[in-house]
């Protein structure tokens, strides 16, 4: 029976099922839930029969979530039987064991670390080299877990040196099966590390490798996915550690998105180049097979620019990397455009003197790409233009900014788009007003509501910060756009939203806020009187408007 189950569930089975309809059922009943179910739980908990117990240390980990507040008390009682499960003889056991471990693990990185997380991690990491695949596969998964849940706090870093140690052991003993989410797991303890992988002691032991098995790969080959992906997440966290490396993966990336950027244009003038749906990966795109290598090596390069700096352009001939640039940036693929206006917002932010003197060509390429039609494409080609308006200033942004903004109102003004695309937008034009804020309030009456509209919600505070500012830059330019009684809501909607700014952009919004009260002198109690209640107060007491 053991063998025939360990051949592979199917992807959709009836204990599945039950085990899925217990989890819904447990975030609607609760607590209240358990004393019906733990009995029956404790009871095959000690059955002879291996399958039955394994039947419930499922249901055990299907109501983890909805009846984490009743089970929670009885959490060290759990968490030992669990560790002793993950030993037992029976290969399914142990998994369902793992999986169930991860389904309680907020609660443990929450607990005792010595207690908890580090016997947790121990454990783990026998079974994540168990003799049984599936074992493996699922310790991995639910080291995943852990590390995403303890990435905040950093709790797990303080276990890096014993978890590298094991995963550069899997590296060599996994079979293809398992690899893609052993590549999930180094990623995944890369991001949760705060830094401390990109020392050299520990960069010295993986990333060869990594290289290695990406050395054995045929380019196209699908198992390069991942560890390209996870190249980026260990580039990406390493920072400038990773530069040693880079100059070897650098140049290697600009070489295969070439070769496969040659590939894909010969395959269509042939007419060959297929197509395959892949709704989770292209966000609903129809996808060319050939073009994956090129999204992961760009996304790789981007990520490489992120961690090593102004330096990154010296990895590879700077004229190859703007040729790849441009070319990917005008692919007729979507997806291969979304990941090279990313890239351009990369090489920007880090190097904006490297792009400065090819921006008229750059900008050219960034205006077709400001496409609604391709949300996520249109998303990054705002972003990387913003990053740009910021670093090259008026004096390489202003000969532009009329046409940008042609391009950014039409979408500001929709609110069928994505709210993603339309939030990202905002904060373009906000970065755009910093710099040439007579080019953007041109037409603020037109786009100034939906604009307000869609900056709040800002959740980063230097990024919040500029968008305010940029905003307030605008406004104090045309104020006579804002005075609809919607628009000058939306506005004082808007700022009072923004809970924590700086003392200086206090004082520039409540200057803002009191020059409109001076400007429309007895018109004010009737404009302001458009806003609710709660909005006029709020605005009074931080404001010290009336």
């Amino acid at each position: 029976m053991e063998s025939t189950q360990d051949q592979g569930d199917p992807q959709w089975s009836l204990r599945k099922s039950c085990a899925q309809s217990l989890d819904n059922l447990s975030h609607i009943v609760g607590a209240d839930l358990l004393p019906v179910l733990l009995p029956l739980i404790n009871k095959l908990l000690n059955h002879e029969d291996w399958s039955r117990r394994e039947s419930a240390i499922l249901a055990l980990g299907a109501v983890a979530g909805g009846c984490s507040a009743g089970i929670e008390k009885n959490l060290e009682q759990i968490f030992t039987y669990l560790l002793n499960l993950s030993r037992d003889q029976r290969a399914l056991i142990r998994r369902i064991a793992c999986w169930t471990l991860s389904r309680y693990a907020e609660y443990f990185i929450k607990a005792d670390d010595k207690k908890y997380l580090q016997p947790l991690i121990i454990c783990l990491l026998e079974r994540m080299v168990d003799g049984n695949k599936k074992v493996q596969k699922a310790a991995c998964s639910a080291m995943v877990q852990i590390q995403d849940l303890s990435a905040p706090s950093s709790k797990a870093a303080a276990f890096l040196d014993p978890i590298l140690t094991k995963l550069v052991l899997c590296l060599g003993k996994y079979q293809q099966a398992n690899m893609h989410t052993l590549y999930d797991c180094i990623a995944a303890v890369a991001k949760a590390s705060g830094g401390r992988i990109g020392q050299s002691k520990y960069l010295e032991v993986l990333v060869p490798k990594l290289l290695r098995q990406w050395s054995t790969m045929e380019s196209g080959n699908y198992g390069m996915f991942p560890l390209l992906e996870c190249l980026s997440s260990v580039a990406l966290a390493s920072g400038k550690g990773f530069q040693p490396y880079a100059k070897v993966i650098f140049p290697q990336c600009i070489k295969l998105i070439q070769a496969n950027l040659k590939t894909l244009k010969e395959q269509r003038k042939l007419g060959e180049e297929k197509l395959k749906w892949d709704s989770k990966k292209s966000n609903g795109y129809q996808r060319f097979e050939g073009a994956d290598s090129i999204i992961c090596c760009v996304e790789l390069a981007g990520c490489i620019y992120r961690s090593c700096g102004h330096l990154s352009h010296q990895l590879a001939d700077p004229a190859a990397i703007l040729r790849t640039l441009f070319e990917c940036m005008n692919d007729e693929n979507p997806n291969i455009r979304q990941s090279a206006m990313a890239w351009l917002g990369d090489i920007t932010c880090v190097a904006p003197h490297f792009i400065g003197s090819y921006f008229p060509d750059i900008v050219r390429a960034i205006l077709r790409n400001l496409d609604p039609r391709y949300p996520c494409v249109c998303s990054n080609a705002a972003w990387a233009v913003g990053e740009a308006a910021v670093r090259l200033g008026p004096r390489g942004i202003r000969p532009f900014a009329e046409a940008i903004m042609r391009k950014l109102i039409p979408v500001i003004v929709n609110p069928r788009l994505d709210p993603n695309l339309l939030h990202n937008v905002a904060i373009t034009i906000s970065r755009m007003g910093l710099v040439c804020p007579d080019d953007v309030c041109a037409h603020l009456e037109h786009f100034g509501k939906s604009w307000c509209q869609n900056l709040v919600g800002i959740d980063q505070p230097r990024e919040a910060e500029m968008a305010y500012r940029g905003l307030c830059n605008v406004v104090s330019k045309r104020p006579q756009a804002m005075l609809s009684a919607g628009i000058f809501m939306a506005l004082c909607d808007t700022i009072a939203s923004y809970s924590t700014p700086s003392q200086e952009l206090h004082r520039i919004m409540k200057n803002l806020l009191h020059s409109f009260r001076a400007m429309l002198h007895n018109r004010w109690s009737e404009l302001f009187g458009h806003c609710n209640p709660e909005l006029r107060y709020h605005l009074a007491c931080v404001y010290d408007l009336h």
